[in-house]
């Protein structure tokens, strides 16, 4: 699965920063593409820093909210030249005024624990429908992924996963992939590798 999504292989910091911000409401085998354009016409944080955000917005069109990605784009190549990446993922993990523009807490949660292996959850919508299925849910009045009692269950079923050898890498990709592929708002149960243990599924 990893091989489809090229920024997985990486260890670099900056091209997971892209990325996340590229897949953001933008299906991943569409972002794939575009993500190895534009590293590839600015593969450092400083050539990225020097394009304009047009520049930019101009590779990344196709994706759809262009001018706002570019944005977003420019202020964390300008970040990622200027200071550590990891070290400052660590402090914009338990600082919000740290995080830049269009990173929230799914963004900064999910490359706390494919970088710095933090035993952390990552709820977006997609991770919340597959919790709130797998564990016959009720949900609340807010949005699934602003729900504090998903971000927990996250958490737990992370730090579970790891006393069975897993690393929150693979435990919070593997939601986000059985989300994507699998547990859709129109669900694929019957070719779901996890519908035999699934309330919703064996309903």
């Amino acid at each position: 699965m990893d091989s489809l999504f090229p920024w997985r292989e990486s260890e670099d910091p900056f091209e997971w920063l892209v990325a996340e911000i590229l897949l953001q409401k933008a299906p991943a085998s569409n972002v794939v593409p575009i993500w190895q354009r534009l590293l590839a016409s600015y593969p450092t944080p400083r050539d990225l820093a020097k394009a304009s955000e047009k520049e930019i917005a101009n590779i990344i069109r196709p994706l759809g909210l262009h001018r706002i990605r570019a944005k977003a784009i420019s202020q964390v190549a300008a970040l990622a030249s200027s200071q550590d990446l990891k070290e400052w993922l660590k402090e914009a993990t338990i600082n919000k005024d740290k995080r830049p523009y269009r990173l929230g807490r799914y963004s900064i949660s999910i490359l706390a624990s494919v970088l710095l292996g933090q035993e952390t959850g990552a709820v977006d919508s997609n991770v919340a429908r597959v919790l709130e299925r797998f564990f016959s849910l009720q949900p609340g009045s807010q949005q699934l992924h602003q729900d504090e009692k998903f971000w927990q269950l996250a958490g737990l079923v992370v730090r579970i996963g790891r006393t069975f050898g897993c690393e929150p890498k693979e435990i919070n990709l593997a939601m986000v992939d059985v989300g994507r592929m699998y547990c859709r708002p129109k669900p694929l149960c019957g070719t779901c590798p996890l519908a035999n243990i699934c309330a919703y599924a064996r309903k």
